[in-house]
């Protein structure tokens, strides 16, 4: 399956839009550095930056967890995990 295809299927999922996306990708030279001339390029994902409290996978989950079409007329949700 390629790529396209797979970003197409993912956005016929119901969802809420919560996240601020993308994350940045952010440059590690100390580390680059640390690991000698012929190391590549070595980035780090920022994903607290994805907002709504501490981000990262709880806010990716929420999204579809609070999709107007799986909750309905839910006044409560009860979820678990990340």
């Amino acid at each position: 399956m390629d790529i396209a295809l797979l970003r197409a299927r993912l956005d016929e999922i119901p969802r809420t839009h919560l996240a601020t996306l993308p994350t940045p990708l952010r440059p590690l030279p100390r580390l680059r550095a640390a690991l000698g001339p012929e190391a590549p390029d070595i980035l780090i994902k920022i994903d607290e930056e994805t907002g709504f409290g501490l981000g990262g996978n709880k806010v990716r989950k929420l999204e579809y967890e609070l999709a107007p079409d799986r909750i309905g007329q839910a006044t409560h949700l009860v979820t678990s995990g990340g």
